[in-house]
């Protein structure tokens, strides 16, 4: 097993209080023009929207987390911009996001880190599972667990194997068990223009006995934050495909499905754009003045939890992936901390964050089109109503 990195990354990302002027005059913001919202009146019709629609239908999980909402994303207070600030507060990142910047400009790319980083396998086979979710004895509460695999299903395991090889998109990252072909492990990277933009999320994967007759068992590591209406602080994925969600029939799983798709389809409808609306009964008001007033202000809470996860995943690694974690965050910090200080000056969660300098010499060149302004300009500030 690797030996984890994060300490050393640690002592590269270093958060205090005082002000971290010099990347602030980096990013190409425009100047404050606040409007404040009445967010009584703009919350009210969220009110009694209840809990999530829970399905009853996957029995190896503790569903009590499901009862309310941790997180209170319902919860009007959530609505006022500066709100963030004492977000941050709450998991010690300060305003000033003071980091050793020295260190995140110019990446050593011989360094023990970098070397590792680079090296690092889209698909891999490891050999000890041992801190993985369904090692545990929650297997044991499943259905033909501990049955001898047929010919069969080693075969079907091993031609996913195959496509996962082959046709893993670039910010997908798997590591499979050599001596367990029932378990799987998958860190997906944040798309960007997401409120998960440059994080990674990881899921323990099991494939039952009866697989592919039914679908592979999918855990999330929470690390207890409910940052998605899909994601459940118990480590439930409620997605259609994995029929752990009433979706439409044919989005359901069938023998014909496959592990890549349940990946993909993780990474593009539940780590989406606007999760608020992930919500059953909340897509009647997408592109509503509350609807969409709403989903802004959920991304706060949702890129907030994300930075958590962020800590998390650094002082905590899952086995076989400490390089990688230790790696995307040397390469990312800077552009997270950077995105940090652009949604704390105003700009909208998920929004692109382009250095000044870097915004002007595009625009000399005339590489920034006219579609990328308009969009620069449409995410840069909260709308006002």
């Amino acid at each position: 097993m690797e030996e984890s990195s994060s300490s050393e990354l640690s002592r590269d990302v270093s958060v205090n209080a005082s002000t971290s002027t010099s990347l602030k005059d980096e990013i190409n913001i425009p100047s404050e023009n606040k409007d404040d919202v009445e967010s009584d009146e703009l919350y009210s019709s969220f009110k009694d929207f209840g809990v999530p629609n829970v399905p009853d239908d996957v029995d190896y999980y503790d569903d009590e987390d499901d009862l309310f909402d941790e997180y209170g994303y319902h919860d009007e207070s959530n609505c006022d911009i500066d709100d963030i600030v004492t977000m941050f507060e709450d998991i010690d990142l300060s305003t000033g996001l003071e980091v050793a910047f020295n260190d995140l400009d110019a990446v050593n790319q011989n360094d023990e880190i970098a070397v590792k980083f680079k090296s690092f396998k889209k698909f891999d086979s490891v050999s000890d599972p041992s801190d993985h979710h369904f090692c545990s004895p929650e297997l044991l509460k499943i259905k033909g667990a501990g049955m001898e695999p047929t010919k069969k299903w080693t075969r079907r395991i091993q031609h996913e194997w195959r496509l996962l090889e082959k046709h893993l998109p670039e910010t997908i990252y798997v590591r499979v068990y050599e001596g367990r072909l029932d378990l799987l492990r998958a860190a997906i990277v944040g798309p960007t223009g997401t409120p998960y933009h440059d994080g990674l999320f990881f899921f323990d994967i099991y494939f039952p006995t009866f697989y592919p007759s039914v679908p592979p068992m999918v855990h999330y590591h929470s690390r207890g934050l409910r940052l998605n209406p899909n994601l459940y602080g118990c480590g439930k994925v409620c997605l259609s495909l994995l029929n752990t969600w009433n979706g439409d029939k044919s989005e359901n799983w069938r023998a014909g499905s496959t592990m890549l798709q349940v990946l993909v389809s993780i990474q593009a409808l539940i780590l989406n754009e606007k999760p608020f609306f992930n919500e059953p009964g909340y897509e009647t008001f997408v592109n509503t003045t509350e609807g969409e007033w709403s989903s802004l202000c959920y991304n706060k809470t949702v890129f907030v939890l994300s930075c958590k996860t962020m800590l998390y995943s650094l002082q905590s690694p899952p086995k076989h992936f400490e390089s990688f974690v230790a790696g995307h965050f040397r390469y990312r910090g800077r552009a997270i901390l950077m995105a940090c200080i652009a949604y704390l000056q105003g700009a909208q969660i998920g929004c692109p964050v382009v250095p000044k300098s870097e915004a002007v010499a595009r625009e000399d060149d005339g590489n920034l089109s006219t579609s990328e302004t308009k969009m620069e300009t449409r995410h840069r500030r909260y709308p006002t109503f």
